[in-house]
């Protein structure tokens, strides 16, 4: 499973996916990957098939966040999908 991130805020942003079902983490519990503001980046994940994957971010400035949260503690309407 590949998610395409564009990061349209103007300040960098870290995030994280979860695997919701196996309990996993990308990269890990204690780093994050980081996008700067304007880019656009492919995320590769090796996940199971029909797992369910989230992906959660926020600024570094802690002013906001998008998905699940970069700790995994929201919930969100659109921000998971099946590994296929």
């Amino acid at each position: 499973m590949t998610w395409k991130m564009t990061n349209n805020y103007p300040d960098v942003v870290e995030l994280r996916f979860f695997d919701r079902t196996a309990n996993l983490v990308w990269p890990d519990n204690v780093n994050v990957y980081v996008q700067n503001p304007g880019s656009v980046v492919n995320y590769p994940l090796g996940c199971t098939l029909g797992n369910k994957i989230c992906y959660g971010a926020a600024d570094r400035g802690g002013k906001g966040y998008w998905g699940v949260d970069i700790d995994n503690s929201q919930g969100c309407a659109s921000c998971c999908a099946t590994c296929d």
